[in-house]
C-alpha cells in the first residue's frame, strides 16, 4: 500500500522543540508499524510530514519524498535543512514539483503527493489551511482519508496531564 501524508506544521503540533518533535516522530512511528504501509509519500514540510519520512525510514519503508522546489529548506535553519537533506539522501525517489519559486507550488506539489497515493494518512485538527485543502482534495480523488487527530489530541493531553502532575 502506498501511502499519501498530509499534516500540520509543528506551531499546530506541540511547538519547533525537540520533546515535541520526538513525541510526533513515535506517533509516526507507531502508525507506521501498525499500517505497514509498502511506501510513504510526503511533502517533506516540518512537522508531520518530516515525522513521517524519518519513521519511514526508520521502520524500513520506502520514502518517496516531493518538494515544491529544489531549495525548499533552504531558509530554515542549519541544522532543520542538514537534517531534511540526509532523510532527502535516504529516499527511494525525490521529485521536485517547480524548477523555481512559483506562487501554487506548495498546493500542486500537494497535489502530486496525494494523487500517488492509494490513501491518505492525515494529521489535520478541523482548522481551515493548507492541510485542509489537501484533505479535501483527496476526498475528491475518492483516497480514502484517516485523520490521527483525535489519537494525537488525546496523546497530547495524556502529556499535559503527566507534565501537570510531575
Amino acid at each position: 500500500m502506498r501511502v499519501a501524508v498530509t499534516g500540520h506544521q509543528p506551531h499546530l503540533l506541540g511547538g519547533f522543540g525537540e520533546e515535541a518533535a520526538s513525541r510526533l516522530r513515535s506517533f509516526a512511528r507507531l502508525w507506521i508499524q501498525r499500517a505497514r504501509p509498502a511506501e510513504v509519500i510526503c511533502g517533506m514540510a516540518p512537522g508531520w510530514d518530516l515525522a513521517m519520512a524519518e519513521a519511514a525510514l526508520e521502520e524500513g519503508v520506502s520514502l518517496v519524498a516531493a518538494l515544491a522546489w529544489p531549495d525548499q529548506g533552504r531558509n530554515w535553519p542549519v541544522e532543520a535543512y542538514a537534517h531534511l537533506q540526509s532523510l532527502l539522501g535516504r529516499a527511494a525517489l525525490v521529485h521536485t514539483a517547480f524548477p523555481k519559486r512559483a506562487s501554487d507550488m506548495w498546493s500542486l506539489r500537494d497535489r502530486w503527493v496525494l494523487e500517488r497515493g492509494e490513501r491518505v494518512v492525515a494529521l489535520w485538527s478541523g482548522v481551515e489551511g493548507g492541510t485542509a485543502e489537501a484533505v479535501a482534495h483527496a476526498q475528491r480523488l475518492g483516497k480514502p482519508v484517516e485523520n490521527l487527530w483525535p489519537d494525537w489530541r488525546r496523546l497530547m493531553e495524556e502529556a499535559r496531564v503527566r507534565a501537570d502532575v510531575g
